[in-house]
């Protein structure tokens, strides 16, 4: 397991999660019509012991719209076997989700290999945020992100289930966690 640190990448403050705090793990349920992934085909987990990470791409530039366009690839790995060797160490963002899209045509699209994903606007500044001081501190390298509305198929109670069962131990994972 990779310690837990700190630096400057939330949107607007992130603090480093210990084992032994009590503390509320990030809610993960939302109901079919707000699920942003509804159009997503996510394949069923090998086990419940693995989970989903985002590969998150820096953004390229639109050539239809004033803000960057953000890709992403899911990858789905074993639990007890993130952050050791040759595996990528991840970065767990716990926020709140926010309101309801209300209107999804007025709210930014990322895509989640290659296909368009509408997700809310606190989210999408994380993103940038976080691909801006990730680049300027670590450069090109890759960044893995565990988030739990784009990580966990928001359709799926059962998925949802025994992830929701795993998060202590997804947070104690993480390299850092991103408030």
């Amino acid at each position: 397991m990779s310690s837990n640190s700190t630096s400057d990448f939330g949107p607007q403050s992130e603090q480093s999660f210990s084992p032994q705090e009590d503390r509320e793990l990030p809610p993960t349920s939302c109901k079919a019509s707000e699920d942003p992934t509804g159009n997503y085909p996510y394949q069923p987990l090998q086990s419940n012991g693995h989970i989903r990470l985002l590969l998150l791409e820096h953004p390229g530039p639109s050539s239809t719209h004033d803000t960057p366009v953000i890709s992403a690839t899911l990858q789905e790995v074993k639990l007890s076997v993130v952050g050791e060797t040759p595996f990528q160490t991840y970065k767990a963002l716990s926020y709140e989700w926010g309101l309801p899209l209300s209107n999804p045509s007025d709210t930014p699209t990322i895509f989640l290999d290659n296909y368009p994903i509408r997700i809310r606007q606190n989210l999408y500044d994380a993103f940038q945020s976080i691909l801006h001081n990730h680049r300027r501190l670590y450069g090109g390298s890759p960044l893995y992100l565990r988030v739990d509305a784009l990580c966990i198929n928001q359709l799926n109670d059962e998925e949802k289930g025994h992830q929701v069962q795993l998060m202590r131990k997804i947070y104690e994972g993480a390299e850092m966690v991103i408030i």
